[in-house]
């Protein structure tokens, strides 16, 4: 993705450069799609945030982090915890004992594995990942982050809370992210849309965005009784 700048002059900046601010839905609406004329067809993700406090961490992190260092999702931990070796190492120590220790592929997983050359740990976390009640582990969560390449249900996410089963408009600023899959991973632009509390997307198009939300998966585990796919020690 080229550096580009925004299209609209009363769009303004956050602390960082790539947080654009908007100043009204129709000129978010504007800046999206120059973005996204601005990236190889195809290649841009975008993640909805409904409270634009939420880091972009995993489920998995913010557990650790709350059992670690006790603190909430949005919030960063210092500098120096971030860069030392041990802060890494009790995290990835913590990784291997929920998903080597504690929760495990279920033998028929472990079957499929050798009968159609599936990847049944990956199978299991995707499991886990969609149904987030499933998991019934202490640490909660995987290391998984999702993103998708419809930029509506980006906004879904950026505008409604899906919490258990209940839909609800969010309450805060949301957050739109938009990443251009084929950039240099160390060269990866993330832009981030602030959704001021007061610009709400409701009408029409909001069946649109429950019909995105329906996920096919090639290789489905969810065809097995659910409480055959989770083992939990």
């Amino acid at each position: 993705m080229r550096k580009i700048s925004p299209t609209c002059s009363t769009t303004t900046f956050g602390p960082d450069p790539h947080e654009w601010r908007p100043a009204s839905f129709n000129e978010f609406l504007k800046e999206l799609e120059h973005i996204i004329g601005s990236c190889p067809e195809n290649s841009p993700l975008f993640r909805g945030h409904a409270d634009r406090k939420w880091l972009l961490e995993s489920t998995f992190v913010r557990t650790c982090k709350k059992i670690l260092l006790d603190l909430e999702p949005h919030i960063t931990p210092s500098g120096e915890v971030r860069k030392s070796v041990e802060y890494h190492q009790a995290l990835f120590g913590l990784l291997l004992l929920k998903y080597d220790v504690l929760v495990k592929p279920s033998q028929e997983l472990e079957v499929l594995e050798k009968e159609q050359g599936i990847d049944a740990l990956f199978q299991l976390i995707k499991r886990l990942q969609q149904y987030p009640e499933e998991d019934r582990c202490t640490l909660k969560g995987t290391f998984f982050l999702d993103w998708t390449q419809s930029k509506d249900v980006g906004v879904f996410f950026a505008n409604y809370n899906a919490n258990k089963g209940y839909i609800k408009i969010r309450k805060n600023d949301g957050a739109l992210f938009i990443c251009d899959q084929t950039a240099n991973l160390h060269l990866l632009l993330t832009f981030i849309f602030f959704l001021k509390k007061e610009i709400n997307f409701c009408g029409e198009k909001l069946a649109l965005f429950f019909i995105y939300l329906v996920f096919h998966l090639i290789k489905e585990v969810y065809r097995f009784d659910r409480g055959k796919v989770v083992d939990i020690g």
